[in-house]
């Protein structure tokens, strides 16, 4: 997912009939970018025409997503990374469709963990140490809930001198929404160094990229911070929604691409169920779903030695899925 940095103050407010309506007080005139929304409904069957599933489907627009930051982005130079601060950084997100799994199944200890590894992992990406946490929770479950957000925080704690803290949140409005059904959304805080921040501007062409697999990923983040500190890491992408396909090219300078070999790591069964089943491309899974990495790192190809000399121990997955090219995009071989 993703969180932004700008220098001017933001505002954002949701009206009826459009999403993100967004007005700067830079200075510059202000504007407003809308887009339509769409309500959709969805069967568990692929569709009768026999089209597969998207994930447009299910009420996440990528395209409409990536035009607004495209937009956003030539008014506000910054924009379009996983989080960003100087020194302080916000990386702020929410748990998506998710929420329905744990409405339908009842289970709602996982998703405040969830929650906290959305937002640390973007904090991280800019090399910055988790310090805090807040979270704006409103109606059910939330003894439940909020027990998984503080456990997350716990195991998302790099330093112990200085912790990830869960420092507070908002708990009104319960009766806004329907019976079990909630809305979760949280804000991380980190801090790093001025000359340490990554930021990806150091990439060339032959730097190597480094998945990370994503079912261990919440436990991970004390070790990327320590392939970090080791140096050689210059560019690190989470996951999410738009896959490998739309979140690496935002770490890369302009006239980059990169080559990922997809026989490079074993598919988790959960995604060839999902696709199967779904009737759902190729181009579309890697594009909505992490496909089983949930972190790719650029690094020196010195870097890429020493990260997998160190996977081999086990105290982590990591393997060498493709790496960094002249051109633009991501390419899949």
């Amino acid at each position: 997912m993703e969180s932004r940095i700008m220098e001017s103050s933001f505002c954002s407010s949701v009206s009826s009939g459009s999403i993100n309506r967004y007005r700067f007080s830079s200075g510059a005139k202000p504007f407003s970018i809308c887009f339509p929304q769409k309500t959709r409904t969805m069967s568990l069957k692929a569709s009768e025409n026999d089209e597969g599933f998207t994930y447009k489907d299910s009420g996440v627009d990528i395209d409409a997503g990536t035009e607004l930051t495209r937009r956003i982005r030539k008014m506000v130079p910054g924009i379009g990374g996983f989080s960003g601060g100087y020194e302080i950084v916000f990386g702020m997100d929410g748990v998506g469709t998710k929420l329905k799994l744990a409405f339908e199944t009842g289970k709602h200890d996982t998703v405040g963990i969830d929650l906290i590894a959305m937002c640390v992992n973007d904090v991280i990406t800019c090399g910055a140490t988790p310090i805090g946490f807040v979270d704006y929770y409103l109606r059910n479950h939330a003894v439940t809930v909020i027990t998984g957000i503080f456990y997350g925080c716990q195991q998302s704690s790099y330093d112990p001198m200085d912790p990830c803290n869960l420092l507070g949140g908002e708990l009104e409005m319960g009766d806004f929404y329907a019976k079990g059904h909630y809305e979760l959304v949280g804000c991380a805080v980190g801090k790093v160094k001025k000359d340490s921040i990554i930021d990806g501007k150091n990439i060339v062409a032959g730097d190597v990229l480094i998945g990370l697999h994503s079912f261990q990923w919440l436990l991970l983040s004390k070790k990327v911070l320590g392939m970090v500190e080791k140096g050689g890491v210059k560019g690190l992408a989470h996951i999410t929604g738009g896959g490998m396909t739309d979140n690496i090219p935002r770490i890369l300078p302009h006239g980059l691409g990169v080559v990922i070999h997809t026989n490079a790591w074993e598919l988790p069964p959960l995604f060839t169920f999902i696709q199967k089943h779904g009737n759902v491309e190729d181009g579309e899974m890697r594009r909505t779903f992490n496909m089983g990495i949930g972190m790719v790192m650029v690094v020196s190809p010195d870097a890429a030695l020493r990260i997998l000399g160190d996977a081999e121990n086990g105290d982590y997955v990591a393997y060498r899925i493709g790496e960094v090219v002249t051109g633009e995009g991501v390419t899949y071989h």
